[in-house]
């Protein structure tokens, strides 16, 4: 599989970098240690729950650590062993963080962890960072294990396209792989292939809209419960990163702007009534952003609606990419585990908040009315962060009843 490397390294520095800005943990001279096994300095998250504000902390250690010692590369060890992976994405944006030190930096960085066997945490013992530990350090089987892995019940890889490479052919395979290796884990034939097209339609959102690489780490957890109906499932994790200057709602923000100032040139195109609509629901929205409710949270909503893409300025081309999303997670989401997140806007997949009511306009109201056009989102699908997400992340838990019940 073709891989830019340095696109790779650059596109993660990125990430860093963006997130560094004003984000300093004064220096204290406490944190440095000498152990038995690991000189240096030394931080421990205390939090109940590591997740995108962990992230920020680090990044903010990093930060101080760095800036005491502006000449030295001072080994950096994180202990989370107080702390529990909120779900998958979490600990993806801390192999992040892990990868620009040793890569970027050339710098020593250490993990010391416990968790808890969950649906989440089952297959994170194939995860990278666990060849960053004290006894176990490899930054060799680090990097390896980070740009791609497939074995056992895990399947990571990163994807770009080439100028030489055909991107229709890229993402039939995509398609194809992550169906089978699905199939192969116990995922019946249909939900499977389902899997599959949803995970390419993202890939191919990542190349084409974003101009970006893409990373799909998908794991498969069996013999666990849905944690609402009891039922033996089997757990479904994935996580589809892209990292770039383009954020997931941009495209068709502008696009409605371009919609909004030619609206007569597009009132025979196939889709006029779609784009329309979202044009009159945001009329009604503006009227109630705030600090809780952004206009942000707004086109992310937007983006997500059925035949709604950020493509060019076609207004005859369906996007169907996020309604098969949509439709995975009403039928398939555990715990509302899902959600995306661009910019500082997230969007929780909240299942009760997601059903289509208005069978002519299908537009997704993301509250409890389930109206688009009289009702704003709840506040419980919307996710703020002070993490900024350079691009498009997701993070997606399914739990798929067992072949055998």
């Amino acid at each position: 599989m073709y891989k830019d490397i340095s696109k790779i390294n650059s596109d993660i520095e990125y990430f860093f970098n963006t997130n560094a800005k004003n984000n300093t943990i004064p220096f204290s001279k406490n944190s440095f240690q000498k152990r038995k096994k690991f000189v240096g300095c030394v931080y421990k998250i205390r939090t109940k729950h590591f997740n995108f504000s962990s992230v920020v902390k680090m990044i903010g250690f990093i930060n101080g650590v760095n800036a005491h010692y502006s000449n030295q590369k001072i080994p950096i060890l994180f202990d989370i062993t107080a702390t529990e992976p909120i779900d998958k994405l979490s600990i993806n944006l801390l192999e992040l963080i892990a990868y620009h030190l040793l890569v970027n930096l050339n710098q020593k960085i250490v993990f010391v962890y416990s968790f808890t066997k969950t649906i989440v945490t089952d297959q994170m013992k194939n995860n990278a960072f666990t060849y960053l530990g004290l006894s176990n350090y490899s930054k060799s089987q680090f990097v390896e294990r980070f740009l791609d892995f497939h074995k056992g019940s895990k399947y990571r890889e990163f994807y770009q396209s080439s100028d030489g490479e055909e991107l229709g052919k890229l993402l039939s395979q995509i398609q194809l792989n992550y169906m089978v290796f699905c199939q192969m884990h116990g995922i019946e034939s249909s939900t499977a292939r389902h899997i599959g097209k949803l995970i390419s339609e993202l890939v191919d959102n990542s190349i084409i809209h974003a101009n970006s690489s893409a990373l799909v780490d998908l794991d498969i957890a069996k013999n666990f419960s849905n944690s609402q109906t009891g039922m033996k499932v089997t757990g479904v994790n994935v996580t589809v990163l892209n990292i770039s200057n383009t954020l997931f709602f941009e495209g068709v923000k502008e696009k409605l702007e371009i919609f909004d100032n030619n609206i007569d040139v597009y009132k025979s195109s196939q889709l006029f009534e779609t784009y329309n609509n979202i044009s009159v629901a945001y009329k009604f929205h503006k009227k109630y952003f705030s600090q809780k409710y952004t206009e942000n949270h707004f086109w992310e909503i937007a983006s997500l609606q059925h035949h709604i893409s950020g493509r060019e300025n076609r207004f005859n081309t369906n996007g169907v990419g996020m309604t098969k999303l949509i439709k995975l997670i009403q039928e398939f989401s555990d715990n509302d585990y899902s959600y995306i997140a661009s910019g500082t806007a997230g969007i929780w997949f909240r299942q009760h908040l997601m059903r289509t009511v208005d069978s002519e306009h299908r537009m997704l109201g993301f509250n409890t009315e389930n109206n688009f056009f009289k009702n704003i989102p709840d506040d419980d699908t919307l996710g703020y962060s002070k993490l900024f997400i350079p691009g498009t992340f997701l993070n997606l838990s399914f739990a798929i009843k067992n072949n055998e019940d």
